[in-house]
């Protein structure tokens, strides 16, 4: 561009920034002028207010803080933005705007300007294309057309100055009408000006207040005065006052009139205060001024929260009681710990007991804590002060209320009645205890309550059976060990069990039980009650096979009336009903024998009066009953009765048979019961006679000795010992009466009692020397000649020891003839059965090569008939000697019976012409027999090694108490894979503990024994701790609590037993040892037996022994017995 151009658009622009200036010049003074005018404007107003108001000094001076506020309120809002854009701080009108705000004033310019300077504006651009000498020309055509044209122009002042004149004009105004003096804006532009001052005129009267202002605490009351003061001394005064008054928050007045009193005083009394208040005393136009009554609170309590620690023994969980609940129910001991928060900041705080007692409280942030343990029941508040020395009041009460521990409660829940204890000198016991808060200790107080030989106990001892438990409820068991009270027979001891609580605090309470007693019986007493018991259970059994009797005429009346008339009615059906009804009664009273045996024989047993002789029997008699509950028979009786309901013929026929059959089997399981029960009741009272005189001989050995220490001069002591004596003379005379009674008893059984040895134990007995001697040691003991009664006392003793050796030798003479009686009815048994096995050998051989038409049939079903016979003769007398005898065993029957019905099977076959069939049944029968004979044979090789003398007996006891164990272990089995005990099977179970506890003594008997035995370290070495875990055992099974770990500790018994007898073995063939050979007895050897497959078949019966399971000695008898069979052989 040229020069002349680039001058020409300088131009233009400094023109249009000219402009520029002058509009914003307009709009800052438009700005200041109504600004202006706005305050002149609230100044008027605000004289105005005055003017009419006449306000006083606060509200001239908020009233003129007011207009001034709000004029420079106005002021900024009208300034600021035009001020800024005069100062280039806010955004300015662009080139572009003012020259639009030209070219709309100026006509002749319109939009020419502001197109000029948007072809300058492009020109400047890199991107121009046009042609530069145009656009100069444009340029320049336009600065001369508007050289003369007032940009400016456009902005007109007018208005301005139209609002100033206004606004001098309403000062001008103002200015008179405040300049000139009594007129009403006058005056109030004065007062305005000295806002500060109170410029209004002086009262009538004025209004004096009492007490103004003041403080009061929340919930007291306010009386206010007012007295008015006249302003001249003749002025008059109003008649009432308006008293108003507005609670904190309340903006109308609540308006009373208040009248003066007889001295002028206005009073008003306000109702005690909840919130602060302000008052004012007026009348018309004077006031006395607002005055407040500020209310403050007293403290209070506005957070409780309670904790209870109880005391450790109880167990009980810290606990925090629900907010604001201070009533405490608690134990003694428990530590109590408040935690308050005041309603305002309190210079103190504490628990006041209602007995004077203060527990101080300790602040902690914006709380107070404290603890205490309250030692008894009591009411408490809690106490507060404030900074300004304002305590609480209606403090709220709560309560302490002690929570009583109980005393604690003991039972004996086992024996739970006055008892008589054994020799064994213990007692099982349990117990049962209970405490509310956990049992700390048990024991038992004892006292000697009465005896025949020491003085009565006053005080009573204590043993402790366990402290420290802290369970609430307990069961506990203990077998209580009497022997180190030196109990003698009769004596009584009184006793309770008392369990003391864990009370720590207050010292532990005590709960006792009921008393009971514990008796030791005499020996006479003890044996007495067995005789009653052996009494009754004969009594029983006799009533039983009576009931099986008559069931037997029953059974056959039913079965002879169903032969004859098989129509089934409805009193067959009834009386087959009735007879299973009877049958369960009749073996509820065996089972009631059985039971009352079983404790019998336990008693007897504890108290150390049984031989183990004796002592096995009994066991083995328990057994017999207990298989006297014959399942068979129960089931063929109601296998009868639901026959007779099927209305089958055939079926109920084969019932009734099997019922018969049964019924048969179980009543002559009576008749054996009764019988051996009789024997083992004469057993039984050799044993008790030979305690007996054991006792005496101790009795007559305990007044010798003390006759020895005797004092001449001691008459008491003297007389003591005489009737001591004379004691031991009563019981010899009891002795001669319990022999007479034995007498009769033996004479039951004249061919097996050995009653002239019983007659050699009477005449001992009855020796006149012997009771001389005892009468003479008590007249002399009275005397008190020592030496002489000493003399009678070793007479009488020597006499006493004769007896006992007597009796000593009759037990040993009765046990050596039932041996021997039943060793010869088992060998003429075995040999009866040996030829029976080999004439049917013989008989099986001509009938297994018999044509079915051979003539021989007849010839040999008679034979196979005799043979029968002769089975049958054997049966009969091994079921005679099983009354007699527990040698024979039920195998035995078993087998004799399977022979027997084997030969019934050979007899069919031969009628119908089936030799091989009939030789079959007859080799098995033959097998049966041989079994039998080699169960026989192992029964006399028992009764022989029995009956032996030193490590024979010993090894005979212990195959006997393996043999038990065994037993004992199946059942024990049996019980524990059942689940669940009802009370029979928790009876069966107690009574395995007692046969465990019966083996388990007899091996203390073994061990006591082999004291003296020459192989005494290896016994003892064998059974040095079968004991104690037998004794274990017995107590898991005392608590019917039988587990793997008891069956295994069973086991672990039974193979040690099984050791011990294995290690008695090997000694029999020491070479130190001496033996003897046994001489057999003369008998007639059978008859040689056939040669053909004599070989063969003994070979296969071998085999089976071997299958069976027999032990070592029974298969080397079997094995010896089966080639001397060979060895007969041509």
């Amino acid at each position: 561009m040229t020069t002349q151009t680039t001058n020409i658009i300088r131009s233009i622009t400094g023109r249009i920034d000219a402009a520029r200036r002058r509009y914003y010049a307009r709009e800052l003074m438009s700005a200041v002028v109504r600004s202006i005018a706005v305050a002149l404007l609230l100044v008027s107003l605000t004289v105005l207010i005055e003017s009419v108001a006449v306000l006083g000094s606060d509200g001239r001076t908020m009233l003129l803080l007011v207009a001034l506020v709000l004029s420079a309120l106005v002021a900024l809002f009208l300034l600021w933005r035009p001020v800024l854009q005069s100062l280039h701080l806010l955004p300015r009108l662009s080139d572009g705007e003012v020259a639009r705000m030209i070219g709309a004033h100026h006509p002749h310019i319109a939009d020419r300007l502001r197109n000029t300077l948007d072809l300058v504006t492009l020109s400047a651009s890199p991107d121009f294309t046009g042609s530069s000498e145009l656009l100069e020309v444009s340029i320049e055509h336009f600065g001369r057309s508007s050289q003369g044209t007032d940009f400016g122009a456009f902005v007109s002042f007018d208005r301005v100055r139209r609002m100033s004149v206004t606004a001098a004009s309403y000062g001008a105004v103002m200015l008179v009408l405040t300049g000139i003096p009594g007129l009403p804006f006058h005056d109030a532009a004065m007062r305005i000006v000295r806002y500060d001052q109170d410029l209004r005129p002086p009262a009538a009267f004025t209004i004096l207040v009492r007490p103004g202002n003041m403080e009061l605490l929340k919930g007291e009351s306010a009386a206010v005065e007012a007295v008015l003061v006249p302003a001249e001394e003749s002025g008059t005064l109003p008649k009432e006052l308006v008293f108003a008054f507005a609670e904190e928050g309340v903006e109308t007045d609540d308006r009373r009139t208040v009248r003066p009193d007889s001295a002028g005083v206005f009073r008003f009394l306000f109702p005690p205060l909840k919130q602060s208040l302000s008052y004012v005393f007026s009348s018309g136009e004077i006031s006395s001024g607002r005055f407040t009554i500020s209310v403050t609170d007293r403290p209070f309590v506005r957070t409780l929260t309670v904790a209870l620690t109880p005391p450790a023994y109880s167990g009980l969980k810290r606990e925090a009681l629900e907010e604001n609940n201070g009533d405490l129910l608690i134990l003694p001991g428990t530590v109590v710990e408040w935690n308050i928060v005041p309603s305002k900041p309190v210079a103190s705080a504490a628990v006041v007991m209602k007995d004077g007692a203060v527990v101080k409280m300790r602040k902690d942030g914006g709380q107070w804590r404290t603890t205490f343990v309250p030692s008894r029941a009591s009411v408490y508040t809690i106490a507060l002060q404030d900074e300004e020395g304002n305590a609480n009041r209606n403090v709220i009460e709560y309560s302490i209320r002690m929570l009583t521990d109980e005393h604690p409660v003991v039972q004996i829940t086992a024996p739970a009645k006055n008892v008589d204890i054994t020799k064994a000198m213990d007692l099982p016991m349990q117990f049962t205890m209970s405490d509310d808060f956990g049992v700390g200790s048990l024991s038992i107080r004892y006292r000697l309550a009465r005896s025949n030989y020491a003085a009565e106990a006053t005080e009573f001892s204590a043993v402790t059976l366990f402290t420290g438990d802290n369970a609430k409820e307990r069961m506990f068991e203990y077998r209580w060990d009497l022997s180190p009270l030196g109990l003698v027979p009769e004596d009584v001891v009184e006793y309770y069990a008392e369990v003391k609580d864990n009370d720590n605090v207050n010292g532990p309470k005590t709960g006792r039980s009921q008393t009971f007693l514990i008796r030791l019986p005499s020996l006479e007493e003890v044996f007495a009650d067995a005789e009653r018991t052996q009494d009754a259970a004969g009594k029983e059994l006799e009533e039983a096979l009576k009931e099986a009797q008559e069931i037997r005429k029953e059974l056959n009346e039913l079965s002879n009336d169903m032969k004859k008339n098989q129509q089934m009615d409805w009193q067959k059906q009834k009386k087959a009903e009735e007879l299973v009804q009877r049958y369960e009664e009749m073996q509820k009273k065996v089972s009631d024998v059985s039971e009352s045996i079983d404790d019998m024989s336990r008693q007897l047993q504890e108290n150390n009066t049984l031989s183990p002789e004796t002592l096995e029997k009994y066991m083995e008699l328990q057994k017999t009953l207990t298989e006297m509950d014959s399942p068979e028979f129960q089931k063929a009786m109601k296998r009868m009765q639901e026959a007779m309901q099927s209305a089958d013929p055939e079926q109920m026929r084969q019932a009734m048979q099997q019922a018969q059959f049964n019924e048969e089997q179980f009543r002559q399981s009576i008749e054996r019961t009764m019988s051996l029960l009789k024997r083992i009741q004469i057993e039984q009272k050799v044993d008790e006679l030979l305690k007996r005189t054991e006792e005496m001989k101790q009795a007559q050995e305990a007044v010798r000795e003390e006759t020895e220490k005797l004092d001449p001069k001691d008459a008491g002591k003297a007389e003591d010992l005489a009737r001591k004596q004379e004691a031991v003379d009563r019981q010899l005379e009891e002795m001669k009466k319990e022999l007479e009674g034995l007498q009769e008893r033996m004479e039951q059984f004249p061919k097996e009692m050995p009653l002239e040895k019983l007659e050699e134990a009477q005449q001992a007995a009855a020796d006149k020397a012997m009771k001389e001697a005892m009468s003479q040691s008590a007249q002399q003991l009275r005397s008190r000649q020592r030496d002489r009664a000493q003399a009678a006392q070793q007479q009488a003793a020597s006499g006493i020891s004769e007896m006992q050796q007597q009796l000593s030798e009759l037990q040993e003479q009765m046990m050596n003839n039932q041996m021997q009686q039943t060793m010869n009815a088992l060998r003429k048994a075995m040999q009866d059965l040996l030829q029976i096995s080999q004439k049917q050998e013989q008989l099986k051989n001509r009938t297994r090569s018999l044509d079915p038409n051979s003539q021989q049939f007849r010839e040999i079903a008679q034979q196979q008939q005799n043979l029968q016979g002769d089975l049958n003769n054997v049966a009969n007398a091994l079921a005679e000697l099983s009354e007699q005898s527990f040698a024979v065993t039920p195998e035995m029957g078993k087998q004799i019976g399977r022979a027997m019905g084997q030969m019934q099977q050979a007899m069919s076959a031969v009628e119908q012409r089936n030799g091989q069939g009939a030789s079959s049944q007859q080799g098995e029968a033959m097998a049966s027999l041989n079994k039998a004979a080699v169960q026989m044979q192992g029964a006399m090789q028992q009764m022989q090694q029995q009956g032996g003398q030193g490590g024979g007996s010993l090894l005979q006891q212990l195959r006997g108490m393996a043999m038990q164990q065994q037993q004992i272990n199946m059942q024990t089995e049996q019980m524990g894979n059942q689940e669940g005990m009802t009370p029979q099977q928790m009876q069966e179970m107690g009574r395995l503990a007692r046969q465990q506890d019966a083996v388990r003594r007899s091996l203390e008997q073994l061990q006591r024994e082999s004291e003296a035995a020459p192989e005494k370290e290896r016994i003892m070495g064998d059974l040095g701790k079968i004991s104690e875990e037998m004794k274990e055992v017995v107590q898991q099974l005392q608590r019917s609590a039988a587990d793997k770990n008891t069956l295994q500790q069973q086991e672990r018994i039974l193979s040690r037993l099984l050791q011990a007898q294995r290690s008695m073995r090997e000694r029999d063939y020491e070479q130190k040892r001496k033996a003897v050979t046994a001489v057999a007895p003369p008998r007639r050897s059978p008859a040689d037996l056939a040669p053909a497959a004599v070989r063969p078949k003994l070979q296969q019966d071998l085999q089976r022994a071997q299958e069976a399971g027999y032990s070592k000695d029974y298969l080397e008898l079997i094995r010896k017995y089966y080639e001397a069979l060979e060895r007969k052989e041509p």
